[in-house]
């Protein structure tokens, strides 16, 4: 039996009803075997052979998730519900119930989907396309669809954010920004606009992730490693710290006080907004060298979870912008919703990761978070009330981004503590 999919199905011969359906490979199935209580798969797309075995206890079956390495998808803060483009050339988004495992919807677009972003409290779900109009659907309601046009150019949409209090979304295209507002009528969502709208210039890099803030400012990195931060109302705009890559991540805190940047140059930088000014520039260096994907705040905006390339999450201080945490993962995560005291993920193999985190009052200072990680990190902080800058609350004095050495491992401290935990 051969498969184009990358499902494995179990069928009695006897009666022809599906007996099992076994996941857990992300090409199609291109040989299968049984033999002895196993069945054994291979493809011409993978490395990997696979083995399951047919006796287990269907108990500890795991839930099946959407495919691997989407070209855009986004996750509800509960967990519940994820939508997904499979391919850049699909012209469908995915509605997938991860209670059940199942697929519960298929929403058709009108062409290919440049992005995907979720209003959580609102739910609604948006849709930026290659024409540059970007469709709204309620969750609520996914037969009724909202629209907004795109601008006079037909550029494509790049990127879209919604602000913390889903009042306001701000549309990205090649060569314009626009911000619109989300209101109700008549108990039905609508949106109007758009309000402002500024220019980007012909040799501006395109955007590559961004951020609403409440107050309409629009802070947003490029595929060059610049760092923008733009006001609506009054047209301003000021040029921040830049990276040396591609900005992959801008993400702002629940209250509005700092945000994150992150690019694919393994630093990130953590900016206070009121009035703007840097905090912290926090570089990590393992042996992978990957950038930040995403980021999310706690709730109380204590800590900040980022997830890596190197299929890590890192727990990050914002007070003091210290390293507390650092747990690997099975896969990338590439989104991260906040949730509580802790955060909701989806990895680049497409399964869902909640996670708590509770960190005490005071921490021992003997505490490494490094202790059980061969890495290095570094920590450079703005001394509060002047303009100079201290380094350094990392250790590793000597933290090189361009060179790791092993032998700097003896300088970690191997005494175990259980000072911080992720759940």
């Amino acid at each position: 039996m051969r498969q184009q999919c990358s499902s494995r199905q179990i069928w009695s011969v006897t009666t022809g009803a599906l007996m099992d359906s076994l996941c857990g490979s992300n090409a199609p199935v291109t040989s299968v075997l049984l033999f002895n209580g196993f069945v054994v798969s291979s493809s011409t797309a993978s490395s990997c052979i696979h083995v399951w075995s047919v006796t287990y206890d269907t108990r500890h079956k795991p839930t099946a998730h959407i495919p691997a390495c989407c070209a855009h998808a986004s996750v509800t803060k509960d967990g519940d519900q994820i939508f997904y483009v499979r391919h850049p050339s699909q012209k469908e988004v995915v509605s997938w119930n991860n209670n059940t495992g199942s697929l519960s919807e298929r929403l058709p677009v009108s062409a290919e989907v440049c992005c995907l972003e979720l209003a959580q409290h609102k739910r609604l779900l948006l849709c930026g396309l290659t024409t540059g109009t970007v469709l709204i659907y309620p969750l609520a309601l996914p037969q009724e669809t909202l629209c907004i046009p795109p601008p006079e150019s037909l550029s494509r949409v790049l990127c879209l954010a919604v602000s913390h209090q889903e009042k306001h979304v701000a549309v990205a295209y090649e060569d314009s920004v626009s911000l619109f507002e989300i209101t109700t009528r008549d108990s039905f969502p609508t949106v109007e606009g758009p309000l402002q709208a500024f220019s980007l210039s012909l040799l501006h890099a395109p955007l590559s992730s961004m951020a609403l803030l409440s107050d309409r400012r629009l802070l947003y990195g490029t595929s060059c490693g610049g760092v923008k931060l733009c006001d609506f109302r009054g047209g301003s705009s000021s040029d921040l710290e830049p990276h040396r890559s591609r900005v992959t991540c801008v993400t702002a805190s629940n209250w509005g006080t700092h945000a994150l940047v992150g690019s694919e140059d393994a630093v990130q930088r953590l900016w206070a907004l009121n009035p703007v000014v840097l905090d912290h520039t926090m570089e990590y260096k393992g042996f992978f060298f990957e950038g930040i994907l995403c980021a999310a705040f706690s709730e109380s905006d204590q800590v900040v979870f980022t997830g890596s390339q190197d299929r890590t999450v890192k727990v990050w201080n914002v007070a003091t912008g210290n390293l507390l945490y650092v747990q690997y993962v099975y896969s990338p995560v590439i989104k991260m919703v906040t949730f509580r005291n802790g955060f909701v993920a989806l990895s680049q193999q497409g399964s869902v990761i909640r996670e708590v985190f509770h960190c005490p009052d005071h921490i021992s200072p003997d505490y490494n978070p490094l202790r059980n990680v061969r890495a290095q990190y570094r920590v450079t902080s703005r001394e509060k009330n002047q303009d100079g800058q201290q380094s350094a609350v990392s250790e590793l004095q000597d933290f090189n981004p361009a060179q790791f050495n092993l032998n700097l491992m003896s300088m970690l401290k191997a005494k175990p503590s259980s000072t911080c935990l992720i759940l």
